[in-house]
Formats: structure tokens, C-alpha cells, sequence
């Protein structure tokens, strides 16, 4: 439901994600090895800041979760509809995209203003009742060796006060009224890719629209039947990318 809070305890199915971690080490919590290992990554240079040329390099040729949550317009109707990425005429625009993708992709000024307002958006959320405690560290590209050409780069992970694992942010900064409404659709299968890939159970999903300062925010669940289409559908774009 809009707006309601509530836990779930990580299914045993759902896959973990991949990360290195030096044989022995012992972590404090959940947060301490997080920290420990995506400090490594940077002063090795195998973990980019998102953003960055490094970043965007490695996210070339990969179904990443912003692809699954594109919105590209339907040839015949223009702007006026757009074709979901589960759909044979999503698929194959998306794999158009991932060669020419500034001809096929619906560009969305709520993206540019999201960069530059996340932060605000994210103390904002930090602040909202029940997350006492929470901390948002920098999130990286991940993937998971189960699911090959699959990355995505959440905007924060979320750990509580004794630095367990709170799941995943994503954060949307909106313009309009229509955009805040319209988000948790529109958005859904980016949240679904994300949790797939890193293993998370849960997504916080905050938006803002900048011009009220009006704010929605709603825990996303894991949805095992949605992410393994999705999968499947990105497995489809490769090999339509490929031929």
C-alpha cells in the first residue's frame, strides 16, 4: 500500500549478491563490511563513483535497471504512448537503444533535476519517522555472477543504527503532480531489477517533487515473478542486441 512501512524477511531464494570478501575477515555488522569493501574497491580502482566516465564505461553493453525502466516511445503513437520493456516491442527498441540509444530513448527532465536535487531528497528521507538511526552510503555498480551482462547502481544502501542491512534507495525527484502519482508504475521494474541483482528484499522508494516540496515514500518488495521476467526479457534484448 502507498506509503506503508513494513519488514520482510529475506527469502532464502532470493540471490545474494556477489561481492569480494577477503577470506577470514570478520565484520562488526552488515555496514562495516560494506564500507570496508567498497573502500578497497575505490583505492584499487575496481569501484567507480557513479557518474563518472569509469562509471558509465563499465555500464556499456550491460541490461542495467535504468534500461528496464525506460520509457521508450511507441513509433506509432509518438509521445502520446510508450511500450513496456516486458513487451516483444520493448525488447526490441531497448536492444535499438543499447547501440544508438539517444535515437529510441523518451529523455525526462525529472532524470536531470533527480541529479541534481538527490541529495536534498536524501536527507529528507533520513529525516522521515521510523528510519531513526538510518545512514544512505554511496552505492556502486554491482553484478551478479548468476545473471552475466546484468548491472545496477542503486543510489544508496540503507543500514540501521547497529549497521544491519535495510535494503536498498532510490530516489526520484519530480516537477509535477502527475509525475509524484505516476512514479511507483513507472518505476517498478527498475526496483524489481535492482533488488534481483543485488539480493536485497526491499527497495526505499522516496520521491519529492521540487516545486511543492510534497513528498511520497513507499518500501518496495521483492516480487520474485516480476524479476525473473524481467530476466528473462533482458536476456532477450542481449540476444537481439547480438544478432
Amino acid at each position: 500500500e502507498e506509503g506503508t512501512v513494513t519488514l520482510m524477511k529475506l527469502k532464502s531464494d532470493v540471490p545474494k549478491p556477489y561481492v569480494p570478501d577477503p577470506e577470514g575477515t570478520i565484520y562488526a555488522n552488515a555496514r562495516d563490511k560494506y564500507l570496508a569493501i567498497t573502500a578497497k574497491g575505490i583505492h584499487e580502482g575496481s569501484i567507480h563513483i557513479q557518474g563518472s566516465d569509469e562509471w558509465k564505461e563499465e555500464r556499456k553493453g550491460l541490461i542495467t535497471a535504468s534500461r528496464v525502466g525506460m520509457q521508450y516511445p511507441d513509433e506509432a503513437l509518438g509521445e502520446k504512448g510508450v511500450v513496456n520493456f516486458l513487451t516483444p516491442e520493448g525488447q526490441d527498441r531497448a536492444a535499438r537503444a543499447m547501440s544508438d540509444p539517444d535515437k529510441v530513448f523518451l529523455a525526462n527532465s525529472d532524470m536531470v533535476y533527480g541529479v541534481k536535487y538527490e541529495n536534498l531528497a536524501k536527507q529528507h528521507f533520513l529525516k522521515e519517522k521510523g528510519n531513526e538511526g538510518f545512514t544512505a552510503e554511496e552505492a556502486f555498480l554491482e553484478t551478479n555472477q548468476d545473471y552475466e551482462n546484468f548491472g545496477v547502481s542503486p543510489d544508496a544502501r540503507v543500514f540501521n543504527a547497529e549497521g544491519g542491512d535495510e535494503g536498498l534507495l532510490e530516489l526520484k525527484v519530480h516537477k509535477t503532480e502527475y509525475g509524484m502519482k505516476q512514479s511507483l508504475k513507472s518505476y517498478t521494474n527498475q526496483l524489481q531489477l535492482q533488488m534481483a541483482i543485488t539480493g536485497a528484499d526491499k527497495v526505499h522508494f522516496y520521491r519529492i517533487n521540487r516545486e511543492t516540496d510534497e513528498r511520497m515514500y513507499t518500501v518496495v518488495h521483492a516480487d520474485k515473478r516480476l524479476q525473473k521476467q524481467l530476466i528473462a526479457a533482458g536476456r532477450q534484448v542481449q540476444k537481439l542486441a547480438g544478432d
